[in-house]
């Protein structure tokens, strides 16, 4: 992989998008996106079993009822002293607060949040609209640099015979500053000329994950 190919991929994957090296002159993207809007899917992300609620990474003291980062923790409460602190679930309503047998047996694995509780489970709905379908959505990547917005289709040094799923990202630096273009490869037919330029990378981003639709759905 050459220096513009590796400055475009590690820009992907700060974004949150992965990439895939292949033996030709191409990569693959692959973000896992929610079915219905678009927007990311977090594989990493936990939820409660018995409510839903997502796992805020804290614990919560039995005793006092406040919460702190479990990566700052000294094994006590900062608010009381005690040292029962468990990563029991922030919803007052989850049985597992209200129920003091469900909470008891909980709290003696670590608590609802803890990874030998048997009561987290990976993401099942979108954050953004409540939908629970997932997939992953891939492109081919290829990354050319340019010199003028005047793009000369035969000095691309193309590939033959391509898919419809390959697309071009054109990089040109100006002032400086590196503005993007992206085509798919096989619409390239004749020479042409870059009139509308993205600005940032972010946009890049965005024009192969959109968001789609919003609305938050009814789980």
């Amino acid at each position: 992989m050459n220096n513009q190919d590796k400055s475009i991929a590690y820009a992907f994957i700060a974004n949150g998008v992965q990439i895939y090296l292949n033996e030709g002159d191409y990569f693959l993207i692959s973000k896992l996106i929610c079915s219905n809007c678009g927007d990311s899917w977090y594989m990493n992300l936990t939820e409660c079993f018995l409510c839903g609620t997502i796992n805020p990474f804290l614990f919560r003291c039995e005793d006092c009822g406040s919460f702190q980062s479990i990566t700052k923790s000294s094994g006590k409460c900062n608010n009381c002293g005690s040292s029962k602190l468990y990563m029991m679930c922030p919803n007052p309503d989850c049985i597992s607060n209200k129920d003091e047998e469900v909470k008891k047996e909980a709290n003696e694995l670590g608590g609802c949040f803890n990874k030998n509780s048997g009561l987290l489970i990976a993401q099942q709905y979108c954050l953004t609209c409540g939908s629970q379908y997932h997939r992953y959505k891939n492109y081919k990547i290829l990354v050319r640099t340019i010199d003028s917005p005047n793009v000369v289709i035969s000095k691309l040094d193309l590939p033959e015979n391509v898919s419809d799923e390959l697309y071009l990202i054109l990089r040109l630096k100006e002032d400086d500053k590196i503005k993007y273009h992206i085509c798919k490869v096989s619409e390239l037919t004749k020479d042409f000329e870059i009139k509308n330029f993205m600005n940032s990378f972010k946009d890049v981003v965005n024009y192969f994950y959109p968001l789609l639709n919003t609305k938050r759905q009814d789980i």
